[in-house]
């Protein structure tokens, strides 16, 4: 198949395998990750020790390289390079919240789900078989790769530069709460429920 575009980087051959039958398909790659746009983040603190930061947004473009290996004899494989516009997403991460300094800690996804449909034709003889929407499969992806990511102190995680430091995620979180936490506020209320 065709290589990926500069600067992708990866030594495995596939970055996932679903089998849709007749096919078992390979995601070979995916470009456009760093076209997400973040439109929205709601802040809760549902009152039970943890804090939960809702996000919503879109990837400008996607593209993903699909091998598709025919599981029949007769279904022969094939390839696609499909790309998508304006794919819109949301996400909630929910964090464990303490009063004093480090105030957030253990991030995890506690949902992700791609709003858009993402479908690949399949046709077989040239024939236009049916579509099949990977947008499920694809926010399977985007989940185990920004947990892996969001991991604090793992050299997987995503590093943020913040005054000639490199910060994961949950650092740079936990410096906003400090920075935003008023002169008169000692520690942080994990458990305030909202006014009426």
């Amino acid at each position: 198949g065709e290589p990926p575009p500069t600067p992708c980087e990866g030594g495995s051959s596939a970055l996932r395998e679903v089998d849709f039958s007749p096919y078992t398909v390979i995601v070979r790659w995916v470009t456009g990750i760093n076209s997400l746009q973040v439109d929205a983040v709601n802040v809760s603190a549902p009152g039970d020790g943890a804090v939960v930061v809702g996000f919503r947004g879109r990837f400008d473009r996607l593209t993903v390289s699909l091998h598709g290996k025919g599981t029949w004899k007769v279904v022969p494989d094939f390839d696609s390079i499909p790309s998508w516009d304006h794919i819109g997403w949301t996400a909630q991460v929910s964090m464990d919240c303490h009063p004093s300094f480090p105030f957030l800690s253990q991030p995890r996804i506690s949902q992700l789900h791609i709003e858009d449909s993402m479908e690949v034709p399949i046709a077989l003889f040239g024939v236009k078989l049916t579509s099949r929407d990977i947008a499920a499969t694809f926010g399977e992806a985007v989940n185990s790769t920004l947990s892996m990511v969001l991991r604090e102190q793992s050299p997987d995680s995503l590093k943020i530069r913040w005054a000639g430091e490199e910060l994961d995620i949950i650092r740079v979180l936990n410096r906003l709460v400090e920075l935003n936490l008023s002169p008169e506020m000692d520690h942080l209320n994990c458990n305030a429920q909202p006014g009426p």
